[in-house]
Protein backbone atom coordinates (compact mmCIF):
# COMPACT_ATOMS: atom_id res chain seq x y z
CA UNK A 1 0.00 0.00 0.00
CA UNK A 2 1.56 3.46 -0.81
CA UNK A 3 1.73 5.91 1.83
CA UNK A 4 -0.34 8.55 1.07
CA UNK A 5 -3.09 5.68 1.23
CA UNK A 6 -2.43 4.58 4.79
CA UNK A 7 -2.40 8.26 5.78
CA UNK A 8 -5.97 8.58 4.64
CA UNK A 9 -7.19 5.58 5.83
CA UNK A 10 -5.41 6.34 9.88
CA UNK A 11 -7.48 10.29 9.04
CA UNK A 12 -10.93 8.63 8.74
CA UNK A 13 -10.87 5.98 11.12
CA UNK A 14 -9.50 9.17 13.88
CA UNK A 15 -12.74 10.87 12.35
CA UNK A 16 -14.71 7.94 12.60
CA UNK A 17 -14.06 7.62 16.58
CA UNK A 18 -14.19 11.05 17.36
CA UNK A 19 -17.59 11.14 15.77
CA UNK A 20 -19.01 8.11 17.87
CA UNK A 21 -17.41 10.03 20.93
CA UNK A 22 -19.08 13.00 20.22
CA UNK A 23 -22.83 10.47 19.97
CA UNK A 24 -21.81 8.88 23.28
CA UNK A 25 -21.46 12.42 25.05
CA UNK A 26 -24.81 13.52 23.90
CA UNK A 27 -26.53 10.80 24.59
CA UNK A 28 -25.15 10.86 27.92
CA UNK A 29 -25.82 14.55 28.58
CA UNK A 30 -29.60 14.04 27.47
CA UNK A 31 -30.66 11.43 30.13
CA UNK A 32 -29.04 13.84 32.54
CA UNK A 33 -30.99 16.55 31.64
CA UNK A 34 -34.94 16.65 32.72
CA UNK A 35 -37.58 15.75 30.56
CA UNK A 36 -39.47 18.36 28.71
CA UNK A 37 -42.61 16.61 28.76
CA UNK A 38 -45.31 18.16 30.77
CA UNK A 39 -46.79 16.43 33.46
CA UNK A 40 -50.15 15.23 34.16
CA UNK A 41 -51.89 17.26 36.30
CA UNK A 42 -52.40 16.52 40.24
CA UNK A 43 -55.79 16.77 42.45
CA UNK A 44 -53.95 18.78 45.55
CA UNK A 45 -56.94 17.63 47.66
CA UNK A 46 -56.90 14.17 46.43
CA UNK A 47 -60.64 14.02 45.92
CA UNK A 48 -62.63 13.87 42.84
CA UNK A 49 -66.15 15.77 41.77
CA UNK A 50 -69.39 14.33 43.01
CA UNK A 51 -72.65 15.64 41.73
CA UNK A 52 -73.78 17.14 44.95
CA UNK A 53 -77.70 19.06 44.96
CA UNK A 54 -77.28 22.50 44.38
CA UNK A 55 -79.72 24.89 46.26
CA UNK A 56 -81.00 27.87 45.07
CA UNK A 57 -82.84 30.46 46.84
CA UNK A 58 -85.32 32.35 45.00
CA UNK A 59 -86.33 36.19 46.00
CA UNK A 60 -89.47 35.24 48.08
CA UNK A 61 -87.27 32.85 50.10
CA UNK A 62 -87.86 29.76 48.53
CA UNK A 63 -85.09 27.25 48.68
CA UNK A 64 -85.24 24.94 45.23
CA UNK A 65 -83.20 22.32 44.28
CA UNK A 66 -81.65 22.95 41.04
CA UNK A 67 -80.30 19.37 40.69
CA UNK A 68 -83.40 17.85 41.52
CA UNK A 69 -86.40 20.33 41.20
CA UNK A 70 -88.49 16.83 43.42
CA UNK A 71 -85.71 16.44 45.94
CA UNK A 72 -88.25 15.75 49.25
CA UNK A 73 -85.95 18.39 51.04
CA UNK A 74 -86.74 20.99 48.82
CA UNK A 75 -88.79 24.02 50.46
CA UNK A 76 -92.21 24.01 48.49
CA UNK A 77 -93.21 27.64 47.89
CA UNK A 78 -96.18 29.17 49.23
CA UNK A 79 -99.68 27.72 46.95
CA UNK A 80 -103.02 27.57 46.49
CA UNK A 81 -104.38 25.11 44.16
CA UNK A 82 -107.86 23.61 43.14
CA UNK A 83 -107.35 20.11 42.41
CA UNK A 84 -110.38 18.17 40.79
CA UNK A 85 -110.40 14.44 41.06
CA UNK A 86 -111.75 11.20 42.12
CA UNK A 87 -111.12 9.03 45.42
CA UNK A 88 -107.12 9.73 44.84
CA UNK A 89 -108.12 13.30 45.32
CA UNK A 90 -109.72 12.76 48.43
CA UNK A 91 -106.64 10.47 49.48
CA UNK A 92 -104.46 13.25 48.77
CA UNK A 93 -106.29 15.59 50.75
CA UNK A 94 -107.25 13.39 53.67
CA UNK A 95 -102.56 12.87 53.91
CA UNK A 96 -102.11 16.41 53.40
CA UNK A 97 -104.62 17.04 56.44
CA UNK A 98 -103.32 13.76 58.72
CA UNK A 99 -102.44 14.53 62.21
CA UNK A 100 -103.18 18.81 61.54
CA UNK A 101 -101.10 19.24 58.65
CA UNK A 102 -101.44 22.19 56.46
CA UNK A 103 -101.93 22.98 52.93
CA UNK A 104 -103.09 26.21 50.64
CA UNK A 105 -105.17 23.84 48.71
CA UNK A 106 -108.75 22.96 48.13
CA UNK A 107 -110.02 19.86 46.67
CA UNK A 108 -113.59 19.03 44.48
CA UNK A 109 -113.57 15.27 44.58
CA UNK A 110 -115.83 12.33 45.12
CA UNK A 111 -114.79 8.96 45.72
CA UNK A 112 -115.50 6.46 42.88
CA UNK A 113 -116.44 8.99 40.16
CA UNK A 114 -115.13 10.07 36.96
CA UNK A 115 -116.58 11.99 33.85
CA UNK A 116 -120.11 12.19 34.44
CA UNK A 117 -120.13 12.86 38.13
CA UNK A 118 -117.86 15.95 36.80
CA UNK A 119 -119.54 16.62 33.65
CA UNK A 120 -123.19 17.30 35.72
CA UNK A 121 -122.17 18.33 39.44
CA UNK A 122 -118.59 18.76 39.78
CA UNK A 123 -118.04 21.31 36.88
CA UNK A 124 -120.92 23.23 39.39
CA UNK A 125 -118.75 23.46 42.69
CA UNK A 126 -115.57 24.07 40.14
CA UNK A 127 -117.35 27.20 38.39
CA UNK A 128 -118.71 28.69 42.16
CA UNK A 129 -114.91 28.16 43.49
CA UNK A 130 -113.78 29.95 40.17
CA UNK A 131 -116.51 32.91 40.60
CA UNK A 132 -114.63 33.73 44.53
CA UNK A 133 -110.92 33.72 42.37
CA UNK A 134 -111.25 33.86 39.10
CA UNK A 135 -107.42 33.70 38.84
CA UNK A 136 -107.08 29.89 40.53
CA UNK A 137 -104.89 27.49 39.51
CA UNK A 138 -106.81 24.28 38.92
CA UNK A 139 -105.36 20.55 38.31
CA UNK A 140 -107.30 18.07 37.08
CA UNK A 141 -106.69 14.19 38.05
CA UNK A 142 -109.56 12.30 36.58
CA UNK A 143 -109.80 9.16 34.63
CA UNK A 144 -108.33 6.22 36.63
CA UNK A 145 -112.49 5.00 37.22
CA UNK A 146 -113.42 5.26 33.46
CA UNK A 147 -110.15 5.55 31.36
CA UNK A 148 -112.46 4.85 28.29
CA UNK A 149 -113.49 8.30 28.23
CA UNK A 150 -110.44 10.27 27.12
CA UNK A 151 -112.05 11.35 24.21
CA UNK A 152 -115.21 12.90 26.11
CA UNK A 153 -112.72 14.71 29.11
CA UNK A 154 -110.72 16.13 26.04
CA UNK A 155 -113.54 17.67 24.61
CA UNK A 156 -115.08 19.23 27.69
CA UNK A 157 -111.82 20.40 28.94
CA UNK A 158 -111.11 22.21 26.08
CA UNK A 159 -114.81 23.56 25.99
CA UNK A 160 -113.93 24.61 29.82
CA UNK A 161 -110.68 26.31 28.81
CA UNK A 162 -112.39 28.05 25.67
CA UNK A 163 -114.64 29.36 28.25
CA UNK A 164 -112.63 30.78 31.15
CA UNK A 165 -109.29 32.72 30.30
CA UNK A 166 -108.12 33.71 33.64
CA UNK A 167 -107.33 30.53 35.20
CA UNK A 168 -104.10 28.15 34.70
CA UNK A 169 -105.43 24.74 34.16
CA UNK A 170 -103.13 21.47 33.73
CA UNK A 171 -103.88 18.15 33.76
CA UNK A 172 -102.16 15.71 36.08
CA UNK A 173 -101.22 12.19 34.93
CA UNK A 174 -103.59 9.61 35.64
CA UNK A 175 -100.95 7.74 38.06
CA UNK A 176 -100.18 4.48 38.21
CA UNK A 177 -101.16 1.32 39.52
CA UNK A 178 -99.92 -2.18 41.39
CA UNK A 179 -100.94 -4.41 38.45
CA UNK A 180 -100.49 -6.91 40.23
CA UNK A 181 -103.38 -6.14 42.96
CA UNK A 182 -105.40 -3.96 40.98
CA UNK A 183 -108.37 -5.99 39.25
CA UNK A 184 -109.94 -2.49 38.17
CA UNK A 185 -107.30 -0.87 36.00
CA UNK A 186 -104.28 -1.44 34.30
CA UNK A 187 -101.15 0.48 33.54
CA UNK A 188 -101.09 -0.06 29.89
CA UNK A 189 -104.47 1.08 30.21
CA UNK A 190 -103.25 4.29 32.05
CA UNK A 191 -100.54 5.46 29.82
CA UNK A 192 -102.63 5.05 26.77
CA UNK A 193 -105.26 7.46 28.58
CA UNK A 194 -102.28 9.30 29.42
CA UNK A 195 -100.59 9.63 25.83
CA UNK A 196 -103.89 11.03 24.71
CA UNK A 197 -104.09 13.88 27.38
CA UNK A 198 -100.17 14.20 26.77
CA UNK A 199 -101.09 14.88 23.00
CA UNK A 200 -104.16 17.26 23.68
CA UNK A 201 -102.20 18.88 25.83
CA UNK A 202 -98.93 19.51 25.80
CA UNK A 203 -97.98 22.41 27.52
CA UNK A 204 -100.67 21.73 30.61
CA UNK A 205 -99.70 17.80 31.34
CA UNK A 206 -97.87 17.38 34.06
CA UNK A 207 -96.64 13.64 33.85
CA UNK A 208 -96.80 12.33 37.53
CA UNK A 209 -96.68 8.73 36.12
CA UNK A 210 -93.53 8.84 34.95
CA UNK A 211 -92.02 10.46 37.97
CA UNK A 212 -93.82 7.65 39.93
CA UNK A 213 -92.12 4.63 37.91
CA UNK A 214 -88.58 6.16 38.57
CA UNK A 215 -89.37 7.40 42.22
CA UNK A 216 -91.34 4.67 43.44
CA UNK A 217 -94.92 4.36 44.90
CA UNK A 218 -96.85 2.20 47.65
CA UNK A 219 -100.41 0.96 47.39
CA UNK A 220 -102.47 -0.39 49.85
CA UNK A 221 -104.83 -2.18 47.43
CA UNK A 222 -103.21 -1.89 44.21
CA UNK A 223 -105.27 0.97 43.26
CA UNK A 224 -104.78 3.78 46.32
CA UNK A 225 -101.90 5.21 47.36
CA UNK A 226 -100.21 5.05 50.64
CA UNK A 227 -100.37 9.02 52.46
CA UNK A 228 -96.28 9.08 52.01
CA UNK A 229 -97.31 8.86 47.95
CA UNK A 230 -99.86 10.88 47.93
CA UNK A 231 -97.83 13.77 49.68
CA UNK A 232 -94.53 13.02 46.88
CA UNK A 233 -97.70 13.55 44.14
CA UNK A 234 -98.58 17.02 45.63
CA UNK A 235 -94.98 17.88 45.80
CA UNK A 236 -94.48 16.92 42.03
CA UNK A 237 -96.97 19.17 41.39
CA UNK A 238 -96.22 21.59 43.58
CA UNK A 239 -92.57 21.72 42.42
CA UNK A 240 -93.23 21.16 39.05
CA UNK A 241 -95.17 24.65 38.89
CA UNK A 242 -92.90 26.21 40.96
CA UNK A 243 -90.08 25.69 38.31
CA UNK A 244 -92.42 26.98 35.32
CA UNK A 245 -93.03 30.07 36.92
CA UNK A 246 -89.09 30.64 37.02
CA UNK A 247 -88.91 29.87 33.44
Amino acid sequence: MKRGSTLLVILASILILCLLGLAGFVTILNRSMPSSKASPAVSLSGETERDEPVYTAKPDGTVVSETNIYDENAQEPAHSYIFVGDSRTVGMHNALFKDGGEDGCSFIAKSGEGYYWFYHDGIVELENALAADPCATVIFNLGVNDLREADRYISLYQELFSIYHDPSFYILSVNPVNDEKCSGASNEEIEAFNEKMEEAFPDQFLDCYAYLEDHGFETADGLHYSNDTYRDIHHFVVMSLAQEDSE
